[in-house]
């Protein structure tokens, strides 16, 4: 058994990926009522299987989709209590890189195996930065002026670096392991060998793939569309893509490379 934790994105993203694909995906039943109230989500319910907290115990596979600091204690909870199977933990794992990497060492010391789904890495696009030539991405994302909440709270694990630009530490760390980087923060950006990327947070929207100066994939997101209410999550089929590989036992992606990615969440947040 599958059991995803979150009525987010855990609920309209991962349930809604992994009970669209058929796979077996449990939730908790008091988020039900949320998936009655998104339309996108009608079709879906009865694959569902509803359960109680404490089914918690049975999961082979257990996901954390809230908050970072409520991932980091369901982590901390799970590992104490010897249950939940592998983890998939949606980034960042944690409110910053130290609590990750402790977090990393306890579930190594407990032997447990966990992946996040940094889902660039599952996206049609992502094959072309292995072409020849200089790479350059620019990534423009929008975020409403006001904001409010963690994902705008660097220190509860949202912020251009923690929340979106980590996706990008993991194909860098995906296409030259271990190689260094020259990292920015102003804009926020990396250099590494023939990559380049460079995000903007702010009031502009767009995706762009270069080569050697000429333009290769355009998109408003990295994932396509615009999330929109009532339809479905454009990144459900990155997500089913992350899950086929995880159920599979693929092993590109193991724990030492999440090890790796957090390494580098850490060097670019003291550059």
């Amino acid at each position: 058994m599958i059991l995803v934790l979150g009525s987010g994105f855990g609920l309209y993203g991962h349930v809604a990926a992994l009970a669209a694909a058929g796979e077996p995906v449990s939730t908790l039943a008091r988020y039900r009522r949320k998936a009655l109230e998104r339309p996108e989500l009608a079709g879906l319910v009865d694959r569902i299987e509803w359960v109680a907290d404490d089914a918690i115990a049975d999961a082979q596979v257990t996901t954390l989709a809230c908050r970072p600091a409520e991932n980091l204690a369901w982590a901390e909870h799970l590992i104490a209590d010897k249950v939940g199977g592998t983890l998939v933990l949606e980034k960042p794992i944690a409110p910053n890189w130290r609590a990750a990497q402790t977090l990393e060492q306890a579930m190594l010391a407990a032997g447990r195996a966990w992946r996040t789904p940094y889902l660039f890495l599952h996206c049609d696009w992502f094959p072309v930065l292995a072409q020849d030539g200089q790479i350059t991405v620019r990534w423009r994302h929008r975020q409403p002026a006001g904001l409010n909440g963690w994902k705008a709270a660097e220190d509860e694990g949202g912020g251009a670096i923690n929340f979106y630009f980590i996706h990008w530490l993991a194909v860098l760390e995906a296409l030259l392991p271990g190689v260094a980087a020259r990292y920015t923060r102003e804009p926020v950006g990396f250099s590494a060998g023939p990559l380049e990327v460079v995000f903007e947070l702010g009031e502009d929207l767009g995706f762009e793939i270069l080569i050697d100066g000429r333009p290769v994939h355009q998109a408003l997101t990295p994932f396509g569309a615009v999330p929109e209410r009532g339809l479905p999550d454009p990144r459900i089929p990155m997500l089913q893509r992350f899950y086929q590989a995880t159920l599979s036992g693929d092993g590109r992606y193991d724990n030492d490379f999440q090890m790796a990615v957090t390494r580098r969440w850490r060097e670019m947040c003291d550059a």
